[in-house]
Formats: C-alpha cells, structure tokens, sequence
C-alpha cells in the first residue's frame, strides 16, 4: 500500500482528522500532508476527501469511496466468489465434474448464509462480471462418473480399504495411494498382490466408503 493509500485510510473515519493528527501519526509536517490530501483525488478516481471543521473549529479532512459497496459487503468477498464460478466452469471444460461440484457447493453455502440484502448485492455485481468476462473453452467429455473421485478422496482421507467395479465387470480391492492428473486421470491401489495403476474412466462404482458421504469427512473417525 502505498503512502498515499495509507493516508486515505487514516482519513477514512465518521469525523475525519486533523491535519496536525495527521502529521503526527505519520511523522511528517502539516504541509507535506496536504500534499499528499491533494493527491488524493488526483491518484485515485475512486476516492474523495471531504472538509469538515470540527468543534475545536480545526479543519479536519476525511477520505470517502465514491463507489462502496455495503459495509458489510467486501469487494474481496465478491471477486473470490467470481473467481470460484470461473475455477468450476474451468474444471469442468476439463471433464471433472466433481471438482467443479465442490466448488460450486461451497459457493452456494457462502451465499445461502449471507444477509438476504448482502446476497442480492453480491448476485447484482457478480452478473456485471459475468457479462463482461467468459472463460473460452470446448466441453470435455468427464474424466469419471459422477461421485468416483469424491469416493476415492475419502478413501484416501481416511486410510479405507476399497473395491472398485470397472466397466468390464473385473474388481479390484486395496487401499488408495495416489490419484494422478495427467492426459488420462488415474488411480494407484495398493492390495494383496502389489500395486495398480487403474484409468478412473474405466471405474463405474466405489464400494466401501458410502458412510462417509453422510458425515462431515473432515471430522469422521
């Protein structure tokens, strides 16, 4: 943050400053401080100083945003929420729908528990920025069935002996020790007879962890 940012900061209170709190607080003198006031609005279009006369009958100053949202509403906030909406419509360009899901839910759980007046100035400037920024790309098809890689995760997470149920009706049985991205999605299980390397696309089911998926799995023994 730059000096100027921080002055206007400073500034940014119900009652403004003096330019001798000013000064003081940044160590300067009162005319180096009404350089910097000046600068203000010259540097930052966004940002305005307003001056005021205190009870003291001192000038006080005070720095206001031209374009706040609400109080409660951080633009961070929104932008995190717009970048999580273009990491899921990423993911699933990629075929993996899972991802893209648990993105979305947690997206969706952000805003279901925000003020209904908060929710609805989110939603106004997220569809500003989804008009004017798209993420250019071709569908592919999905790397898994839908719940395969979110099963293997948990299996993972917690150690958990599995059984995957292929395409071609073969089974295998073990324990999940890596899954790997690359040109085709993989799973490395360890069993009885050493290890394998498995394409998750040849994977129709995961059988073994469907407790997990009714707990918070972070949390489950």
């Amino acid at each position: 943050m730059t000096r100027i940012l921080k002055l206007a900061t400073y500034l940014d209170t119900q009652n403004g400053r003096s330019l001798q709190e000013a000064a003081d607080h940044f160590g300067k003198t009162k005319r180096s401080i009404q350089r910097d006031i000046q600068r203000i609005e010259l540097d930052y279009q966004g940002l305005k100083v307003e001056h005021l006369w205190g009870e003291d009958f001192q000038q006080r100053c005070r720095c206001v945003a031209g374009s706040k949202l609400s109080a409660k509403v951080k633009k961070r906030d929104v932008l995190a929420i717009w970048s999580m909406s273009l990491a899921a419509q990423v993911l699933c360009s990629h075929g993996m729908q899972d991802d893209a899901a648990a993105i979305l839910s947690v997206q969706a759980l952000l805003m279901e528990n925000a003020p209904h007046a908060e929710r609805a100035e989110i939603k106004k400037r997220l569809a500003i920025l989804a008009g004017g920024e798209k993420v250019a790309n071709a569908d592919r098809k999905a790397v898994a069935m839908q719940g395969v890689v979110t099963k293997l995760r948990l299996a993972m997470i917690h150690g958990r002996g599995i059984k995957l149920h292929m395409k071609d009706q073969a089974v295998a049985e073990g324990a999940v020790t890596a899954i790997r991205h690359g040109v085709e999605m993989n799973v490395t299980l360890k069993g009885a007879r050493g290890s394998l390397v498995i394409p998750i696309c040849l994977i129709t089911e995961v059988s073994g962890v469907d407790d997990l998926l009714h707990t918070d799995y972070m949390l489950a023994a």
